[in-house]
């Protein structure tokens, strides 16, 4: 399963960086939802959200998990509320090792720098980052099969936390 890991977590946790590094680690492909999204969509997800929706991208965010899980070896990092409906928590558990990066509000917070480019984080980051991570953390805590807490650590160390914690039985 080391060949196939998902990365989840909230906006800001570190998922797209360490995942970039765990592919190159790895020596597998690094697949992003977000950019898969984009991609598809030939908008941002900012563009998407204003004129479509939060709805309409999350349709588009299963249809880019549902894609993305096909590879026979990757690192997918998650769109931060890809764990919110249930069959894509299904297929990520299908494709390999979920793996859930962990951090503060206040840590989040921080990396959110304000919220910039994060619809659902555009006005009152702190107060949304809380009230996502009441919904979210049970979510991401039933979704994951183990947890790297990425607070005042760089990308590189917390990729290194995954690798050791990958390789503990």
């Amino acid at each position: 399963m080391r060949n196939r890991i998902a990365l989840i977590g909230m906006p800001a946790a570190g998922k797209s960086r360490v995942g970039g590094i765990l592919a190159q680690q790895l020596g597998v492909p690094f697949l992003d939802t977000d950019a898969l999204v984009e991609e598809s969509a030939g908008r941002t997800i900012p563009e998407i959200f204003a004129d479509c929706g939060e709805q309409a991208f999350r349709n588009l965010e299963t249809d880019a998990i549902r894609l993305a899980t096909r590879a026979e070896r990757a690192v997918l990092s998650c769109g931060g509320g890809a764990i919110l409906r249930e069959e894509n928590v299904r297929l990520l558990k299908e494709f390999g090792t979920v793996v859930w990066l962990n951090a503060s509000a206040k840590t989040l917070f921080a990396r959110a720098e304000n919220g910039r480019g994060r619809p659902l984080l555009a006005e009152n980051a702190e107060q949304k980052i809380q009230a996502l991570l009441v919904v979210r953390e049970p979510l991401y805590r039933a979704a994951a099969d183990c947890v790297v807490t990425t607070d005042g650590k760089d990308a590189q160390t917390v990729a290194r936390a995954v690798l050791k914690k990958l390789q503990t039985p």
